[in-house]
C-alpha cells in the first residue's frame, strides 16, 4: 500500500519538500548534517525515480535545487531563513514538475510538437547518426515486400514488459491466435 502511494508520488513534490523538511530536520534538531542528510536523501531518490526523464533534465534540475540551496543563505538573511526556504522549495518544486513530471514528452496537449522537439528534430539531421539521402525529402511508401515482413512480425512476435520495466519481442504462442 505505501509502496504504491510512494510510486504515485510526483518528483517535484519530493523535491520541493525535501529543501523544506531538511531545513525542518537541521533547525528543529540543531543538528545541520541531520538536514543534509535529508536533502541528500530527496535528491537521490527523485534522481532515481525519476531517470526515464533524461540525464540532462536531471542534471539541471540537481543543479537548480543546488542554486536554490545556496540562494536561501543569503536569502535567509534578507527576509528570514523559513520565508527564504519556503521560497525555494515550491520553485523547486515548479522547476522539477516543469522538466521531469509533465506528462508525454515532444507533444503538446493538442498532439502538435513542442517547439523544443522541432529543434531537436532539426539538429538531429546536422549532429545525428549519419544517414544515406536526403533527411528533408518526403518519405517512400514502403513496398509489399516490406509490408508483407512487417506484417509477418506483427504476426508472430508480441511485445511483452519485463518486470523490469523493459519492452521484450517475443514468439507467439500457437495458442493466441
Amino acid at each position: 500500500m505505501l509502496r504504491s502511494s510512494i510510486s504515485r508520488m510526483p518528483t517535484a513534490a519530493v523535491a520541493g519538500l525535501s529543501l523544506v523538511v531538511a531545513f525542518a530536520a537541521a533547525d528543529l534538531t540543531g543538528v545541520r548534517p541531520l538536514g543534509g542528510l535529508v536533502l541528500v536523501a530527496g535528491g537521490l531518490w527523485c534522481v532515481v525515480r525519476s531517470r526515464a526523464a533524461g540525464w540532462w533534465r536531471l542534471v539541471v534540475v540537481v543543479l537548480l535545487a543546488l542554486g536554490l540551496f545556496v540562494a536561501s543563505h543569503p536569502l535567509g538573511r534578507v527576509i528570514g531563513a523559513w520565508p527564504a526556504v519556503l521560497l525555494a522549495g515550491p520553485l523547486l518544486a515548479a522547476a522539477t514538475y516543469g522538466l521531469v513530471d509533465r506528462g508525454s514528452r515532444g507533444v503538446v496537449g493538442d498532439g502538435a510538437p513542442t517547439a523544443g522537439f522541432v529543434l531537436t528534430e532539426k539538429l538531429l539531421t546536422i549532429l545525428g547518426p549519419p544517414q544515406i539521402g536526403d533527411q528533408t525529402s518526403p518519405r517512400r511508401p514502403p513496398s509489399a515486400d516490406e509490408q508483407e515482413r512487417e506484417q509477418r512480425l506483427q504476426s508472430d512476435l508480441e511485445r511483452v514488459v519485463g518486470p523490469d520495466g523493459h519492452v521484450y519481442l517475443v514468439e507467439r504462442d500457437g495458442t493466441s491466435h
